[in-house]
């Protein structure tokens, strides 16, 4: 089941992503979640161009990180080097971002639906997580360096992160959106936007 469940967000979310135009400020990391591929941060790209916010989006793995120090040693080597950068994650995204933080010089960071503290009693989350879920599963307790800003952006209505582990600094959230809406509302997206200008 959890695999037929993998597949679809894939057909959904593997549009490309925009280029960045911006070619000033303080370059953004967007991370998309274990499932998808930067494709789901599509709208958010488009804003970002509009709002002239440039921005990269690694692919750190095809089907979910299988290893979450892999995938964070992957998106520090895609970032620029000796730079402070903002991170802006969306569900795993934001767990990965919180990790990079910890090892890169990040000056915000951005979590949706993101599960900071993982995810130790989602039945749903293991389906869909697959080998990632061991790590979700632990009562985790990561913090993020004095110098990162942490903004949490979350639904009451997620079912699959619950909100109460998506809780982390200064929290935004939101009710009625989905899980996998989260990334593509535009109150949602507008918020980022704001968050990072």
């Amino acid at each position: 089941m959890s695999d037929i469940l993998r597949l679809i967000p894939k057909a959904i979310n593997h549009r490309p992503l925009p280029q960045s135009t911006a070619i000033e400020g303080t370059t953004t990391v967007l991370l998309h979640g274990a499932m998808g591929f930067p494709g789901e941060l599509r709208k958010l790209a488009l804003s970002l161009n509009k709002a002239k916010i440039p921005f990269i989006a690694p692919v750190y793995a095809k089907l979910g990180p299988q290893d979450l120090n892999d995938a964070v040693a992957h998106i520090c080597e895609a970032m620029p080097e000796g730079e402070t950068v903002n991170v802006v994650g969306y569900s795993l995204g934001g767990l990965l971002g919180l990790l990079v933080a910890q090892q890169c010089s990040v000056q915000k960071l951005v979590g949706i639906g993101a599960p900071w503290a993982g995810e130790p009693d989602s039945q749903l989350a293991k389906a869909l997580f697959g080998a990632v879920t061991e790590t979700l599963q632990l009562d985790l307790n990561i913090t993020a360096p004095d110098a990162s800003n942490v903004v949490s952006i979350y639904s009451n209505s997620d079912r699959v992160i619950n909100p109460k582990f998506s809780r982390r600094g200064t929290e935004v959230p939101f009710d009625g959106i989905s899980h996998w809406r989260l990334p593509r509302h535009s109150k949602v997206v507008q918020r980022v936007v704001a968050e990072l200008s």
